[in-house]
C-alpha cells in the first residue's frame, strides 16, 4: 500500500453492494457508505473492491450495515451515456472490517476484516 495516499473511513452502506465480473473474471464490487461527523449532515463516498473481498461484501454484507474500509483514494474519469466528461474520486478498498450487526443478517460476525492481497496465509 501506497503510504501517501491511505484513507480510513467509517460509516454504514447506503445500498446493497453490487457485484460484477470484469472480462477476465475478476470480481469487482460497488458500493457506497454513508458518514455522519458529529451529528452534521451525511457526507457519501463512492467506493469499489476486488478480488475476495468485493465478493465478501456482496454475500454477508447489506444496506445499512457499518463497516470500516482501508484503502486509498483513485481518480477515474469517464465520459456519460450523455456524452459529458465526468471525474469521479473513489476509495479503493484494501480491507473492509464489519463493526457490528445489521438489522436483517442475525448470523453475520461481529467482526471480520476480510483483505485481499492475492497470497495464501503464511501460516
Amino acid at each position: 500500500m501506497n503510504m501517501t495516499n491511505v484513507i480510513v473511513m467509517q460509516g454504514r452502506l447506503t445500498k446493497d453492494v453490487e457485484l460484477r465480473y470484469t472480462k477476465s473474471n475478476k470480481a469487482v464490487a460497488s458500493f457506497s457508505l454513508a458518514n455522519e461527523y458529529r451529528g452534521k449532515d451525511a457526507s457519501f463516498y463512492s467506493c469499489t473492491a476486488w478480488g475476495n473481498t468485493a465478493e465478501y461484501m456482496e454475500r454477508y454484507l447489506s444496506k445499512g450495515q457499518m463497516v470500516v474500509v482501508t484503502g486509498h483514494l483513485q481518480t477515474r474519469e469517464y465520459d456519460d451515456k450523455d456524452g459529458n466528461h465526468r471525474k469521479l474520486v473513489e476509495i479503493v478498498a484494501d480491507t473492509v472490517a464489519t463493526c457490528g450487526r445489521s438489522t436483517q443478517t442475525e448470523n453475520e460476525p461481529v467482526f471480520t476484516e476480510i483483505e485481499d492481497d492475492g497470497d495464501e496465509l503464511p501460516f
